[in-house]
């Protein structure tokens, strides 16, 4: 803030200027302020194939991981792992989905579906006829 000079005044703010519509001297309008709309235009639900991910160790679970942080669902087929094996990525698969508000599914005995959020898988058998 500027000294003010010995033998001079102050100077004065210029009176606000009402807003059209608005009470003088206030700056406020009226009634509502029109907002502008939503920057992202949202779709329905996104169709992928699902990513097939048969991990042999832990390692393997960066592959899971990163597909899912794609968008891209991915089935794991846990049938042929070794039991602490399974649960340590079931645990991480599980903890994936709830970090990335997607959902996981049992589709098999020991596969699972990982579907990130908006996603909806595509099923090859979504067009055969059921019987």
């Amino acid at each position: 803030m500027p000294r003010p000079v010995p033998g001079t005044s102050p100077p004065r703010e210029a009176p606000r200027q009402a807003a059209p519509g608005g009470p003088a001297g206030t700056g406020v309008a009226a009634g509502p302020v029109p907002r502008p709309g939503p920057a992202v235009r949202t779709i329905g639900p996104v169709s992928a194939t699902p990513h097939t991910v048969s991990p042999r160790s832990f390692n393997d679970a960066p592959e899971i991981g990163d597909t899912f942080k794609s968008g891209r669902p991915v089935i794991v087929n846990l049938q042929d792992v070794e039991r602490d094996l399974r649960r340590r990525l079931i645990d991480f698969s599980s903890g994936l989905c709830y970090a990335l508000g997607g959902k996981m599914s049992r589709v098999a005995d020991h596969v699972f579906l990982l579907t990130p959020a908006g996603v909806d898988p595509e099923r090859p058998d979504r067009d055969q006829p059921v019987s």
